[in-house]
């Protein structure tokens, strides 16, 4: 999978990916997130913590992650699949993350991940998508109502280990 535009090829994740991923995922939390997430908690993100994380994920057989690249490595990651939320019919995929490194953001790579995505997850046969986004994440919000996503009105939040809690508003695309 190649998308040339912007210098930016797209590709499946390798397992070789684990380390830079989790670098780009702990500096684009601490970037994005500042003043959403506790200062303490976005400090003490762990790369090598979320590499083990990220091994896992990639060695994961149902795993379906595209990686942005340009000349310097990874600039970018989407997660996608089946939607895990318990009211979501198998009619309904999810996108469980959009992460850009902040060197390249505003460059157009989340559109190129965005669209790969709902490509992707349209071919699987899925014709409503959803996703999630951090309350008060104006950067993302605007993104993805951009892509033409919108609340759906469900909220929820989720608790870190170390206990901070993630408010969550639930965006779609698709039917209802």
């Amino acid at each position: 999978m190649s998308d040339g535009a912007g210098g930016c090829r797209l590709r499946p994740a390798r397992p070789e990916d684990a380390r830079p991923l989790a670098s780009l995922h702990v500096r684009a939390w601490q970037q994005a997130y500042r003043g959403l997430v506790p200062d303490d908690f976005l400090a003490g993100l762990s790369v090598d913590r979320r590499e083990a994380l990220w091994r896992d994920e990639i060695r994961d057989e149902g795993a379906d992650i595209i990686v942005a690249e340009d000349d310097d490595g990874a600039v970018g990651f989407v997660r996608l699949g089946a939607c895990r939320d318990e009211d979501a019919g198998p009619e309904t995929g999810e996108i469980f993350g959009i992460y850009i490194a902040p060197r390249a953001w505003r460059r157009g790579h989340g559109r190129r991940l965005c669209a790969a995505a709902l490509a992707r997850l349209r071919a699987a046969g899925f014709t409503a998508i959803t996703l999630w986004v951090l309350r008060g994440n104006a950067q993302a919000i605007a993104f993805y109502e951009a892509m033409g996503f919108a609340a759906d009105g469900v909220e929820k939040e989720r608790r870190t280990r170390g206990g901070v809690v993630l408010p969550q508003v639930r965006y779609r695309l698709g039917p209802d």
